[in-house]
């Protein structure tokens, strides 16, 4: 009889604390995503992007899976920053013009973590500022699973920039046209739940410029067994993209290149900044109000 209970609360257990298990989102009830989320923020003026140029097209770069604190973490962050200068010094439309970190920016949600990634933040805007002749370089966070760890959430707005979890901007070069509009949603519950998800489907809807979203968890993605997104969700959020103009939705979760080809826009998936050494360099016009290219940066 004991052999038969103990089997059960070990898988029990090792499902619980593996980043695969389907009873992960147990982790976070004390932490649910509807009372993290709302209200939704619009950045506007100094919180948006210092434009440096005017000309409609421009790039940014895309980190994800930092994972700052795990053991295998090594030379990274140094070594990232060499080619971010690198990429500072290319043809005026290739200089990343801000920098997106799409969650899982520390691995336990402790506070020694987190200072280490502002540190690196600081690191980023330092060598963006001098690169570009600005003042205030952007490196925009979103928030993932592993920043929740160990009631992590508590030091999140402190040390990740702009500090709210569903957020949005416009970066417009040309006064006359309509920019690109950028949005943030929090799915460090593997899922964005309800009120974020009808709040977000009423903001695209009421916004008529080019858009793209920016998430830890994959939307579509049947290869994560611990998500808790059901079908009718999944639904809804591609709909709502491609009724109302989305181009991409970028994510991170999976450490692994994958794109899904959703017809009027694209959902990819970048590989991790910890275990890959990959961030993605990503070009748009804002004339055409399209994604031009996306490209692998190894480092």
């Amino acid at each position: 009889m004991k052999k038969i209970i103990l089997f059960p609360l070990i898988i029990i257990s090792l499902l619980t604390f593996s980043c695969t298990g389907g009873f992960y989102p147990l982790l976070f009830t004390s932490d649910p995503v509807d009372s993290r989320a709302l209200p939704h923020h619009v950045l506007s003026g100094s919180d948006t992007p210092e434009s440096a140029i005017n000309d409609s097209t421009y790039s940014f770069l895309l980190i994800t899976d930092m994972h700052l604190g795990n053991d295998e973490e090594d030379s990274q962050c140094a070594d990232f920053l060499v080619k971010f200068d690198e990429l500072l010094n290319a043809e005026d439309k290739l200089k990343p013009r801000f920098v997106i970190s799409l969650g899982d920016n520390v691995n336990d949600g402790l506070e020694g973590q987190y200072k280490h990634f502002k540190n690196f933040q600081n690191e980023v805007i330092s060598h963006g500022n001098a690169g570009l002749g600005i003042s205030d370089y952007k490196f925009y966070c979103a928030i993932g699973n592993h920043d929740l760890y160990h009631n992590g959430f508590v030091y999140y707005p402190d040390y990740s920039w702009p500090g709210c979890t569903y957020y949005s901007f416009n970066v417009k070069n040309d006064p006359s046209g309509k920019g690109f509009s950028y949005y943030f949603l929090d799915s460090a519950n593997n899922s964005i739940g309800k009120p974020q998800l009808e709040d977000f489907e009423k903001r695209l809807k009421a916004d008529d410029a080019p858009k793209i979203v920016f998430t830890h968890c994959p939307v579509y993605n049947k290869k994560i067994v611990l998500t808790t997104q059901d079908d009718l969700f999944i639904a809804r959020i591609l709909s709502a993209a491609a009724k109302n103009n989305v181009k991409y939705i970028f994510e991170g979760h999976m450490h692994e290149n994958s794109t899904w080809n959703h017809g009027p826009f694209t959902e990819r998936v970048t590989a991790s900044f910890l275990f890959d050494r990959i961030a993605l360099l990503v070009t748009v016009d804002e004339s055409s109000g399209t994604v031009v290219s996306t490209r692998d940066i190894s480092f």
